[in-house]
């Protein structure tokens, strides 16, 4: 009888990609391999028990032969195939089979697809000052599941939902083929390639909200289409894509698109000097036709205080314009980003008014790991030195963060009864991070923000809004 292998091949999972566009981590990979090297041993245990059972068989039909008439050479050497095909047989069906596993998600794995079961939420504590409007509230910010995976080996999709959201909970769904790492193309609703901030996932944000500029002018989530992908030894990260421009779940309402364009350049990334390596410049851009209503919408601090506000009767029917500018510094334990937007609406209209809209703003911000972790690029999680366990007077990582930005807006707008509010907001942000494991993370902010004009708001006139932003996160 021939000896039988029984052979798992299993690929390395897909990443995401493009510009700072999230990959899976690699600590990850490793956990997941290890679980398929375990699967493997139960495999050649379950191979050397049907040798067993094979010999078994091979000994009843010789002993039956010895109690009946002797059969022919050739009739035994033909029943030993069958027993052979018979074994055989079963390959296939093995091939076929679905592997599950658990591992940072419920994984399920064949000999083409892959398939990852993602969930994710995060819990807030909203305070503000004692005599401040804002309701002090805890709320469920995101909740959300995430279906991840690749199919036939180049495909990779994603589909993620918000079961926080009553409407439009879909904020995900895309497929794309990446075959080829220097050119990718993807389908579908995504994040449009603009701002590093919008591109880092709300779970591995270092301020647990965003800028005021980022938050209100970056695209965010649109349907189009994109190529992307990684050159020159991936120190040159692109990416252009062609979008409705209308945002999540919202076909086009005009026959123009927007183009969306992104490039990120790593100069030292191939250097022997550490300190250079972790250096990221990127730029960004966005331009469209639109033709929008803008009464009633509105742009909100963190703590959702609205401090621009279109009148009645405003639309927008011309060009929207975008444009970027990002740098990212990560060594050892710290890193430095700072950004810089600005967003142009042309011939904002309310009869018999029209002016342009022109909107500004930066951010700087800095993080440090006082356990000594390593800081990771882009949507990944800190992976702490020590896992959380009391017992063994182990407390997981320690992170603090620090922001400070400006916004600025043309007055134009506020003079001729277009919108009102203020055409200034100045913001502080400093905060801690506990990673008690790649799972769980609390987060605690203070956001203090400065109106350039007071605000009135339930009766009261307002120049600034303090903030103690509580978050609880854990993702399985």
């Amino acid at each position: 009888m021939r000896n039988i292998t029984v052979i798992l091949a299993v690929t390395s999972l897909f990443g995401f990609c493009g510009g700072a566009m999230a990959q899976q981590d690699g600590n990850e990979l490793k956990r997941l391999q290890e679980e398929l090297r375990k699967e493997m041993k139960e495999l050649r245990e379950e191979n050397k028990q049907l040798r067993k059972e094979v010999d078994q068989l091979k000994s009843e039909l010789h002993k039956s032969v010895g109690q009946e008439e002797r059969k022919p050479i050739g009739q035994e050497k033909k029943e030993d195939g069958l027993l052979e095909r018979a074994f055989q047989e079963k390959k296939p069906i093995a091939k076929k089979q679905v592997e599950s596993l658990y591992d940072d998600g419920f994984w399920f794995i064949g000999p083409d697809d892959k398939v990852r079961v993602w969930g994710w939420t995060q819990e807030d504590f909203r305070l503000f000052d004692r005599e401040y409007p804002g309701d002090n509230t805890f709320l469920n910010r995101r909740t959300r599941v995430t279906l991840l995976g690749s199919l036939e080996t180049y495909f990779n999709y994603m589909l993620t939902v918000a079961l926080e959201r009553s409407t439009d909970p879909v904020q995900f769904a895309w497929l794309e083929y990446a075959q080829l790492p220097y050119l990718k193309i993807r389908v579908g609703q995504f994040k449009e390639p603009f701002s590093l901030e919008e591109l880092t996932s709300d779970l591995y944000l270092d301020v647990l909200e965003r800028s005021i500029i980022t938050s209100n002018f970056s695209p965010a989530q649109d349907i189009g289409a994109m190529v992307h992908g990684t050159i020159w030894d991936n120190r040159l990260e692109y990416a252009i894509g062609v979008f409705n421009g209308r945002g999540k779940n919202k076909e086009d309402n005009t026959d123009d698109k927007d183009i969306a364009a992104r490039i990120v350049y790593a100069p030292f990334k191939v250097s022997e000097t550490e300190f250079l390596k972790g250096l990221y410049l990127g730029v960004s851009g966005t331009r469209g036709q639109q033709e929008e209503t803008l009464s009633a919408t509105s742009f909100k601090t963190a703590g959702q205080t609205k401090f621009w506000t279109y009148n009645s009767s405003v639309t927008l029917s011309d060009n929207r314009t975008r444009e970027g500018l990002d740098i990212e510094w990560l060594y050892g334990p710290a890193s430095i980003k700072a950004e810089w937007s600005r967003s142009i609406f042309k011939n904002v209209t309310r009869v018999p008014a029209q002016e342009d809209a022109e909107f500004k703003g930066w951010y700087i911000s800095g993080s440090y790991l006082l356990t000594g972790e390593k800081k990771i690029r882009g949507s990944k999680p800190v992976l702490p030195l020590e896992n959380f366990d009391p017992l063994q007077d182990k407390w997981g990582a320690v992170e603090l963060v620090a922001r400070y930005e400006q916004f600025r807006a043309d007055e134009s707008p506020l003079n001729v009864g277009i919108a009102a509010g203020t055409d200034a907001v100045d913001s502080y942000a400093a905060g801690i991070n506990w990673i008690l494991n790649t799972h769980i993370r609390l987060g605690l902010d203070y956001i203090h923000s400065e109106f350039d004009d007071e605000l009135l708001i339930e009766g009261k006139n307002w120049k600034n809004e303090d903030l103690f932003l509580l978050r609880f996160q854990f993702e399985f």
